[in-house]
């Protein structure tokens, strides 16, 4: 019983502390940015997957079968179509790494 009461009062004690100003933020209309994620996007397709980079810059990218083993290093800076065979594969980058099935 006086576990119970002591964590009630501590659970009433945090709830009523101020809370931090960093951790409270107003935002009017004049200080809304929009974030843009330029980070490379693959998608499959039909016989492979579909690169793509929309920051203009040319990226490496690894690709893996899912043992583990090099199957293509490709480099893009645009839209890039890479034929594969059907199968389960990793795609890395300098930004990410993602799992990929193509059909």
């Amino acid at each position: 019983m006086n576990r119970l009461l002591v964590i009630i009062s501590l659970l009433t004690a945090m709830t009523t502390l101020p809370m931090a100003a960093s951790s409270v933020q107003e935002m009017n209309d004049d200080a809304i940015t929009e974030v843009i994620d330029n980070s490379p996007t693959i998608k499959p397709v039909t016989g492979g997957l579909e690169i793509t980079v929309s920051d203009g810059k040319a990226h490496e990218f690894y690709i893996y079968s899912i043992t583990g083993q090099l199957v293509k290093r490709v480099k893009a800076d645009y839209t890039l179509t890479v034929e594969l065979p059907q199968g389960y594969y990793i795609v890395k980058c300098s930004s990410w790494s993602k799992k990929i099935v193509v059909r």
